[in-house]
């Protein structure tokens, strides 16, 4: 008889347990919209990417020795060039080394870094004349199918003025970051992530058809308008007649370092949201009306057991 009555204590509380988490797991996709956290997790992830690439040229930049001269050209091809062979530079491209006065001193992969010395050379002045150990650029490359390039900048030897020098990166950004965005889907409808500047412009995606677009052209403004705010976490919005729903997330490790402030967003169908909602609301009733008699029956069962014997 002891099981029979904690079977009818079990029952009814078993019952309260799932519609409460029912109303919890509907109220959490109602009220704090999944992909704003998930867009915190992406933020992190781009973050420490960027920052690891940052850090391996700091390391090449760092092991160039400077004296009252600045150092030979053989000599920097040796000290940069040991660093390609050996992996460090993997997500580097076009490479140059430049003293405090902008004048090159060495080219590696001059293929790709040629085309943009020009901009090579004012972003390492402005980074002696700022102060700092780091400093990039983006560049839109190409126009059927563009690509945003990431020029980064990274102080070499003392940094005071006029001493030392600068180490100069090129990084396919579009291409290195666009793998590791994710596209949200709920049941089959796709979403769309992206890394974008707080000026709108799609630095990488999960969708490369948005690369180096500015989001201003789709009718986005009211995201961009949210983050110029500074404010990140969800947002509903129309876009050309169709509700999507935001979640975004400030890279806020990389302020600074780049010209403007990196956001990571995740964007979805609103009703492809609300459809999950409905789905869980479902799933809750199912377990509850099939849980419920299951349980019953097996009451009974026992009661008609124990009144037999």
């Amino acid at each position: 008889m002891g099981a029979v009555f904690l079977l009818v204590i079990i029952v009814p509380a078993l019952v309260l347990f799932v519609f409460y988490y029912r109303e919890v797991s509907v109220t959490y996709y109602m009220t704090r919209n999944p992909l704003a956290p998930a867009a915190t997790h992406l933020a992190t992830r781009m973050q420490r990417i960027i920052l690891g690439n940052l850090r391996a040229l700091g390391t090449v930049a760092n092991s160039i020795i400077w004296t009252s001269s600045p150092p030979a050209e053989s000599e920097l091809r040796h000290t940069v060039g040991r660093f390609v062979q050996e992996g460090d530079l993997a997500a580097f491209s076009g490479l140059a080394v430049m003293d405090s006065r902008g004048t090159v001193l060495v080219l590696l992969d001059q293929r790709d870094i040629t085309p943009y010395l020009d901009a090579a050379k004012k972003l390492s002045l402005r980074l002696v004349a700022r102060g700092g150990r780091f400093l990039t650029e983006t560049i839109v490359k190409g126009r059927v199918h563009p690509d945003v390039i990431l020029m980064t900048a990274a102080r070499s030897g003392e940094a005071s003025p006029g001493k030392g020098g600068i180490l100069i990166g090129l990084q396919n950004l579009s291409e290195e970051l666009g793998k590791n965005l994710p596209a949200p889907r709920f049941q089959g409808s796709p979403g769309r992530s992206y890394l974008v500047s707080s000026e709108g412009l799609v630095l990488a995606s999960s969708d490369a058809t948005v690369v180096a677009h500015n989001l201003r052209e789709s009718g986005r403004e009211a995201l961009l308008e949210r983050i110029a705010e500074g404010k990140s976490g969800s947002l509903t919005a129309s876009v050309n007649g169709k509700e999507l729903i935001f979640g975004s997330a400030l890279l806020g490790d990389v302020t600074g370092i780049t010209p403007t402030p990196w956001v990571a967003v995740l964007e979805a169908p609103k009703g492809a949201l609300d459809s999950q909602i409905a789905r869980t609301r479902l799933n809750m009733d199912l377990i509850v009306f099939l849980l419920v008699p299951a349980f019953f029956i097996l009451i009974a069962f026992i009661l008609y057991k124990s009144f037999r014997s």
